[in-house]
């Protein structure tokens, strides 16, 4: 699937709030597999009656976000 508002590494389009659901999966998946529990990872999208898209590189939003909920998750579940 190509994405027509990529300009190389940059989304000139980006939707934070889609992003970080797809990074919130991902993650959920990695904790279940690895502690074979995961807490719940809630989204709350404050603006979504508002277009807060943004030109941004998703790979970027994709670590910081990911680490943050990685760190979460484990803390979470080793506590």
């Amino acid at each position: 699937e190509e994405d027509d508002d990529l300009l190389g590494c940059i989304q000139t389009d980006c939707n934070p709030s889609k992003e970080v659901r797809m990074v919130a999966q991902a993650v959920a998946r990695q904790t279940e597999e690895y502690y074979g529990v995961c807490p719940e990872i809630q989204v709350v999208d404050s603006t979504q009656h508002l277009n807060a898209n943004f030109t941004y590189v998703p790979h970027h939003l994709h670590y910081m976000v990911g680490e943050l909920l990685k760190n979460s998750c484990r803390a979470t579940v080793r506590k």
